[in-house]
């Protein structure tokens, strides 16, 4: 029979040896820790692409200035209507408008807002509005911003500014996530 010899090795006891037992405890949380946030990255790296959230789509489509006119007594009458599409592209996310603001802009000056009310939208769908900006408002440009005026009456092509703001709840399931965009868009009407 062959001899066979036994090595006994020192076992690590927390009382006997503090310093190598204390850094293998630190060396494995450290590595749990890891492999809990590479997990939890992957699960949210796959539920993104699963949900693969796209950003809300507006257009105007049509738009129409009937009057535009400045007076002397700083009164702009304008009749200004436009078609606008609000698009989800989502396969998964709906939408609730809670409010959605229109405001109209001259010259950085609010000269008109319209409230389209609230709506629900699924997933994948478009949806149409049609709003409509008349009246007359005092808006006191300097005397540069008539100057500007002048020469877009002249050529025949107004810059108007449009800024949607909007209240909505994004919803996954059960799961509802509030926001508060705005959208901003330079129009130009001849």
């Amino acid at each position: 029979m062959a001899d066979i010899q036994f090595i006994a090795r020192e076992c690590c006891e927390c009382d006997a040896c503090l310093c190598g037992c204390t850094l293998r405890c630190l060396f494995y949380l450290t590595c749990k820790i890891c492999n809990l946030i590479i997990f939890v990255g992957i699960f949210a790296f796959f539920f993104w692409l699963i949900i693969h959230p796209n950003a809300v789509k507006f257009n105007v489509t049509d738009a129409s200035l009937t009057q535009f006119n400045f007076t002397n007594n700083n009164t702009l009458n304008y009749n200004l209507a436009l078609n606008i599409t609000i698009r989800n592209p989502n396969r998964i996310v709906e939408i609730y408008y809670d409010n959605i603001e229109t405001v109209a802009f001259y010259k950085d000056v609010r000269f008109a807002s319209q409230t389209l009310g609230t709506f629900f939208q699924h997933r994948k769908n478009t949806s149409f509005f049609s709003t409509v900006f008349t009246g007359q408002q005092v808006i006191p440009l300097s005397s540069d911003q008539i100057l500007e005026f002048n020469k877009e009456k002249k050529d025949g092509v107004y810059g108007i500014d449009l800024k949607v703001s909007l209240n909505l709840r994004f919803k996954l399931g059960s799961i509802k996530k509030k926001a508060e965009p705005k959208v901003h868009c330079d129009l130009k009407f001849l």
